[in-house]
């Protein structure tokens, strides 16, 4: 507990592992599958012993959102971990013509993909906090709703 308030962190999904599609139940990738998530800092850690904290669930927040909003995973258009991993370490984020959807089920697309945007910030300081990005979806919610 921070101040009164608990901090949560949706990073917890590592111990779960990949199925490959075509191959039995039984046989695993071995890989966690849940690299599309992970904000840079927490795949690239030089100790090897990531700590998960609010600026890392922001991106994997803005992940999530991304897939609800699309109905695509964030980097649907790879099959490996490891590809997303370089792609998401070299400061490569998802690019809104590859989600067709999103102008359809995003609330203001314009504002909801300018938010996801600052929530992938590379610099996890630069990300915009839980209040902000609360206030922002208020914005837009009002916004959607005046329309």
């Amino acid at each position: 507990m921070d101040g009164g308030i608990e901090q949560g962190c949706l990073n917890g999904f590592a111990l779960t592992k990949r199925q490959i599609r075509d191959q039995p139940p039984v046989e695993f990738t071995g890989e966690d599958g849940v690299c599309r998530w992970k904000a840079p800092e927490i795949i690239d850690c030089p100790s090897g012993d990531p700590q998960m904290n609010p600026s890392s669930d922001i991106w994997s927040w803005a992940m999530t959102a991304l897939q609800l909003y699309s109905g695509l995973e964030p980097f649907h258009q790879h099959v490996k971990d490891h590809r997303i991993c370089t792609d998401i370490t070299m400061g490569r984020i998802p690019k809104r013509q590859d989600y067709p959807d999103f102008n359809k089920y995003a609330p203001v697309p314009d504002k909801t993909w300018e938010l996801l945007e600052k929530c992938w910030n590379m610099e996890p300081e630069e990300r915009p906090t839980i209040q902000d990005v609360l206030e922002k979806l208020e914005e837009i919610k009002a916004e959607a709703n005046h329309d």
